[in-house]
């Protein structure tokens, strides 16, 4: 675990270095007025989230979400999670690192309800087309901690790590 700690400060540490020097001429850009409160959409592959970004200052913005699968007479997946972000840039273009955590809970008809625990981090960067319309896009590093009868992963009781990305359309109120 101490060995996870380690690797994670220093992923972290590495996102915002890269960051930052990546969006070194966004700084001059003017500061684009738009709600505080919108609905997102995540796409990651066949996986999808509805979330609701809420800006609770200039630089941090708390944003949780939900996903829902439902297959008739086998099982249901819900997901729900959160995504604590710092806004490294205003104007336009922001550049973003964060955390994210989250649970996975599979509910089949007949069987145990399992639920996994779902750790970690993100980079990355919403675009302003309009006052109330972003594109963003998402680099993240995750791992999960299995339930003892999770098969979600095909390793019960273990940690998976992997990395992923996300394409997030974001209306703003």
């Amino acid at each position: 675990m101490m060995l996870v700690m380690l690797l994670r400060n220093r992923l972290l540490s590495m996102t915002l270095l890269a960051l930052i020097a990546a969006s070194g001429p966004a700084w001059a850009q003017q500061e684009l007025e738009h709600g505080k409160v919108g609905l997102a959409a995540s796409l990651q592959g066949d996986q999808t989230e509805i979330m609701v970004p809420i800006w609770s200052g200039p630089t941090v913005v708390f944003a949780p979400a939900v996903r829902v699968i439902h297959v008739s007479d086998a099982v249901t997946d819900f997901g729900f999670g959160v995504l604590l972000r710092e806004n490294l840039t205003k104007g336009k273009a922001v550049g973003y690192v964060g955390e994210r955590g989250g649970i996975l809970v599979r509910s089949p008809e007949e069987g145990d309800t399992t639920l996994d625990v779902v750790l970690g981090l993100a980079g990355g960067g919403e675009y302003f087309l309009s006052e109330h319309l972003s594109l963003g896009v998402e680099a993240q590093l995750n791992m999960t901690l299995s339930d003892e009868k999770s098969s979600r992963f095909g390793n019960p009781d273990g940690t998976n790590v992997n990395t992923a990305t996300a394409a997030i359309l974001s209306y703003y109120f």
